[in-house]
């Protein structure tokens, strides 16, 4: 698998899903926000990529995303949301390891 593009280590995961399935992965119950990668245009970071979750060493799942940053009035700044045709796989794949530390790794998909 090439390069990750970009990834976050969260030591406390947590996860919430919308009414819109949308899937906001955080840590410690705070959103992935976008000042986390600086260097990372935002209009250039939103697309498809394989996300690839790590627990331990061990790959918890590998699955094709949808990146989106997405803004809400409660939030001083976008933050990270990813949809995926497996909703309910990234989802089941996720809940064991709430409040566990796992690496999150998004790899650009190229059609």
């Amino acid at each position: 698998m090439p390069e990750p593009e970009f990834g976050f280590d969260c030591g406390s995961f947590s996860v919430a899903l919308s009414r819109n399935d949308i899937i906001f992965p955080g840590s410690r119950n705070a959103l992935l926000s976008k000042s986390l990668l600086p260097l990372l245009p935002i209009q250039e970071s939103a697309g498809a990529y394989t996300l690839r979750i790590t627990h331990g060493g061990d790959v918890v799942c590998d699955l094709p995303v949808q990146v989106l940053w997405v803004g809400h009035k409660s939030q001083p700044e976008p933050f990270l949301g990813s949809r995926s045709d497996n909703t309910r796989e990234l989802l089941d794949a996720l809940r064991p390891y709430k409040g566990r530390a796992i690496s999150l790794a998004f790899t650009r998909r190229v059609h």
